[in-house]
Order: structure tokens, then sequence, then C-alpha cells
């Protein structure tokens, strides 16, 4: 919409925009395998959410633009806009902060620029009037960028490759974050993340795999020590680490329903399972004598309860019980020991003790234990709160006599 000031002679003034559309045009140059979803949802359907989300007035797309939208109207070349708009390919991907900065910061009615992406290729048309929908994507000269965004914030997915891209600009969209250059984030992060996005399920039943898999440990090793050892510490790594990926997942999907299970939760009980499997077996299926037993029962029970004390200090929201593991990567700078980027696991007890199952279940008990007893540390480490006064005791026990 435009608004006319009449002033004589000067001729009139015509003002921006208020309405700003997003226009999607089907992309031709979009090779077999490019158009499937991007972290589990068609890029043209997430263009249109955000673009709506920064302030986008409506979203409009033209013929031969694939699958099924919502939110969107559906238009035929030639029919009025009489808008703003951002004319986008079907196939692009772009950084809300781009939108918000579009829609903050309208262009006047003769203004229009074309956008490029990294590799170069025409992806976008910023214009201050779009008078009809165009038969195809209109070329002017390139935009002048400003200082926090620029053509590494879109992309256009005409090639495979071209997803690892789409995929960054997303998750940087979403504050996820770049997958950095640690092997564990590129080679098990971001391929399970792509797989828990693109399958489709309920965020709950994931959540149900989680704790399954995680809880569920313990019951491999009862049924053998030395394969259930190992089996048992793959669905602990795996039921952990889907766990950790919740919190990412929800934010992809927008997932406003409240969490089946705390993803916290998780990986202490897992590791309760886990621990109090391997205790039981190692005293039940090796000859030793009563006292060593004994021993083994009472450090393995330990681990195990110090595991579920930190699990119920999450449930009851008790942040002065410090139950929580220390960081290793924490414990190795202070030691003065040095991490290379790219070793850095999350997991770190979750994978040694998958490792070291492999050699045997006292080994992977011995990891087990090793984390139930350092979650004790803190605790013990910490100082005790001030005692209270005696007029502080004196209010305690009329506050219990009037209870």
């Amino acid at each position: 919409m435009s608004g006319v000031d009449d002033l004589g002679d000067a001729g009139a003034i015509v003002l921006p925009s208020t309405a700003l559309a997003l226009v999607i045009l089907p992309d031709p140059e979009v090779q077999a395998g490019a158009d499937a979803p991007i972290l589990g949802q068609q890029a043209a359907q997430r263009l249109i959410d955000e673009a709506l989300r920064c302030g986008f007035t409506r979203a409009l797309a033209g013929p031969g633009v694939r699958g099924a939208l919502r939110e969107v109207e559906e238009l035929v070349t030639g029919d009025p806009i009489g808008s703003a708009a951002l004319v986008v390919f079907e196939s692009a991907v772009v950084h809300a902060a781009l939108l918000r900065l579009m829609v903050e910061h309208p262009l006047e009615p003769g203004e229009r620029f074309t956008l490029y992406d990294a590799a170069g290729r025409p992806t976008a048309w910023f214009t201050g009037d779009l008078a009809s929908l165009p038969t195809q994507m209109p070329i002017s000269e390139e935009i002048a960028w400003p200082e926090e965004v620029g053509p590494e914030d879109l992309a256009r997915v005409v090639y495979a490759e071209d997803r690892r891209r789409a995929e960054a600009i997303v998750r940087r969209s979403e504050g996820l974050g770049a997958l950095g250059v640690a092997l564990w984030s590129r080679r098990v992060e971001g391929p399970l993340l792509r797989r828990l996005a693109a399958s489709g399920r309920p965020t709950a039943q994931i959540e149900l795999l989680a704790v399954t898999l995680a809880a569920g440990s313990g019951a491999w090793v009862l049924l053998s020590a030395w394969a259930g050892a190992v089996a048992g510490a793959l669905c602990l790594l795996l039921g952990v680490e889907i766990a950790r990926l919740l919190p990412a997942l929800r934010r992809l999907r927008r997932a406003s329903e409240p969490a089946l299970v705390a993803d916290t939760l998780v990986r202490p009980f897992g590791h309760a399972s886990f621990t109090a499997a391997l205790t039981y077996a190692l005293v039940a299926e090796e000859a030793r004598s009563g006292a060593a037993d004994l021993v083994l029962l009472a450090i393995g029970g330990a681990a195990a309860l110090f595991s579920l004390g930190q699990a119920r200090s999450l449930l009851r929201q008790q942040p002065a019980v410090p139950l929580d593991l220390p960081s290793a990567v924490g414990v190795a700078e202070r030691l003065g020991i040095g991490w290379p980027a790219r070793w850095r696991l999350p997991l770190a007890i979750e994978v040694s003790a998958a490792v070291a199952a492999l050699l045997g279940p006292g080994l992977a008990w011995g990891v087990m234990v090793a984390a139930g007893l350092a979650r004790v540390w803190r605790w013990f480490a910490s100082p005790s709160d001030a005692a209270p006064t005696a007029s502080d005791s004196g209010r305690s026990r009329e506050t219990s006599r009037s209870r």
C-alpha cells in the first residue's frame, strides 16, 4: 500500500509500503534429491514460517512450486500483488536475521536488488514495489550487504552438496550454532539430528526411545555378561546422545508441548541401571571371596545410588545438591592436559564405557563406578551453608508448631 501526500508543484511523495510479501517461485535448476527436506522440513515451508514470524504480512506461491505448503496463497502469473516483496526460489534457505532486517528496513518503491548466495547464484530479489507475480526471477544489481549479514546467510539448494550449507544456516538461525571441527559433531551429532528431524515421529516417541535405551541398558548385561556389556554400553551411549539432542530437535520443530521426560534425567537413570547390572554380573558370575564380593557390591551400589541421587535432585529441582558430573574437558584443562578440539567428546564417559566393554565387563564397571563417585565429589567438597542463627531456629520451630 502506498501513501501519497499532495505538495502542489513539488509533486508527490510516495511512502514505502507497509505490507511485505514473500513470493516463492519454482526453481527450474533443482537436481533430483536436492529438494528433500532440510532438517525435517521442506525449505519453502521453513522459509514461509520464518518469514511470517519475522513480520512479513503474507506468503504467496507461484505456479509449479513443489509440495503442499501451509499458510500460503497460490497465485498465477500476472496476478496483482501491489506491495513490497521478497521474491525467492523454492529451494532457498534464508537466515532469520536477514528476514528481520528486511521487515525493519523497507525499500523505497523504486528500489530493487538481487541477493546472491555464497556460491554466486541469484537466490532472491528484494523490491520496494511488486505490481504482479513475475513469470521468472527478476535480476537487478546486487544488494550492498550490511555488516551483520552477507551471502553466507542464504543458500540456494540446487545440488545435493548444497544441503550442508543450508543446514548450517538453519542451525545458526535456530540458535543451535555450527557443528564445529570435532569428529563427534560431524560424524555422530549432525547425522543423528538429521535422522531424528526427518523421522516425522512425535517428539514424545523420541523422548521415550531415549529413556528406554538408556534405562534398559542394564538388561543386556543380565542376559550375557560380556556381550551384554557391549550391547548395554552402546544402548546407553545412543540413549544419552538422543536425549542430548532433544532440545535442538524441539527448536527445529518449534515444539511447544511439555516434555514427556526431562532430557537431563536420561543420563543419570541410564548410569544407575548400567552400573547396577554390571555390579550384579561381577558379583554373581566370578569366583571371589565373600569379602571381595561385599566390597564390589558396596562400591557399585554406592555409584548407582549417587546417579539416582542426581536424578532425584533434578526431579525435585534442588540446585543446592551439586551431583552433576564434572566436564572431562574442564578437568583436562585444569590438569594441564591438552585436548585437541578435533577429538573432543560431549559424552566421554559413555564412549569410554563402550570401548572398555570390548575388553570385558570389569573395565566397563570401573568406568561407570568412577563416574558415579565423581558425582559425589562436588557435593563432598562444596562449602556448607551458613549455620542458622538462634532467631532463625526459633522462627523455624514456631513455623513447625503452626503447621
